[in-house]
């Protein structure tokens, strides 16, 4: 199996946005305890020592990204209960044994662009603080969900989606 990702930077945030994977077996797609994700590198197991916090090997922790098995269990301290959660590192399938690669094939910034759509957004704010009537402010509030939107989707790290990646921002 192979995921074949972008890797996105705004500001000094990195997401990636990968393709749809060809999962090697039905029981690795249909896991709910499967994540492809980077979304929470404090808690992801080093790929060399399978250890949180990792001292004695060349782990860095901008190779995060990938696919994940996800375990959560209970932390009790005396009386304090506390979910923790586990990321563990996939290199095989568990299920069929087949490898697991990821291949980050571009890098690509989106800083200014998301900057444009952010000071955009802005006069679109500030359109809609001076706007009296109800259905402009409808439309302006429509406009600027749709540009935080498309700000949000640079941040967060998830499945490409065809439409956001060629969407064209027009100035108002």
């Amino acid at each position: 199996m192979e995921i074949k990702a972008k890797q996105i930077i705004v500001d000094r945030s990195t997401s990636y946005k990968y393709y749809k994977p060809k999962f090697c077996c039905k029981a690795l797609e249909e896991n709910p305890r499967i994540v492809i994700s980077n979304e929470y590198p404090d808690n992801y197991l080093c790929r060399t020592c399978e250890t949180i916090e990792c001292h004695g090997c060349d782990y860095k922790t901008d190779e995060t990204f990938g696919i994940f098995f996800y375990i959560s269990e209970e932390v009790q301290d005396w009386e304090d209960t506390w979910p923790e959660d586990y990321y563990y590192p996939l290199k095989f399938c568990p299920f069929c044994g087949e490898p697991i690669e990821v291949d980050v094939i571009e890098t690509i910034d989106k800083t200014e662009e998301a900057e444009k759509v952010s000071e955009v957004a802005t006069k679109l704010r500030k359109q809609l603080w001076a706007c009296d009537s109800k259905k402009k402010c409808a439309e302006l509030e429509k406009e600027i969900r749709n540009l935080d939107d498309i700000v949000n989707y640079y941040y967060s790290t998830g499945e490409i989606d065809e439409n956001r990646e060629n969407q064209k921002i027009v100035e108002k």
